[in-house]
């Protein structure tokens, strides 16, 4: 390899390496919500500052789910194989802005955050 592909390989490692850090820069102070929906209507609404370091049980006809509030953050913990045989939705980790979205298909159960966006528009179309 020449000097020009090590060069190459070096600024792309460092550009993937920096945005990769953005991904973990803490959230603004802006109110999230994590609405709570259970087959389509909303069952719980929680304040991730208020509920932080806790763990939030919401009950549904096959079992519970159980979120996990832990810095500003929430994520949905592995329910059993019965419940939920692929576990896409706990694989989902955490999710701090709002917009995102963790879905589990077969208990119909949504958890979307709400709230301040801290960028303002995210895109335009016409």
């Amino acid at each position: 390899m020449t000097r020009t592909d090590w060069i190459l390989i070096i600024l792309v490692v460092s550009v993937s390496l920096l945005l990769l850090g953005l991904r973990f820069l803490p959230v603004s102070d802006a109110q999230v919500q994590a609405r709570v929906e259970l087959e389509g209507r909303t069952v719980r609404t929680l304040n991730l500052q208020a509920v932080e370091g806790s763990v939030v049980a919401i009950p549904f006809k096959g079992g519970e789910a159980l979120l996990e509030v832990k810095g500003g953050a929430i994520r949905l913990l592995p329910m059993p194989d019965s419940v939920c045989p692929r576990k896409i939705c706990s694989h989902t980790g955490w999710i701090r802005r709002a917009g995102e979205t963790i879905i589990c298909v077969p208990n119909r159960l949504a958890i979307r955050l709400t709230g301040e966006s801290e960028g303002g528009v995210d895109a335009v179309t016409k």
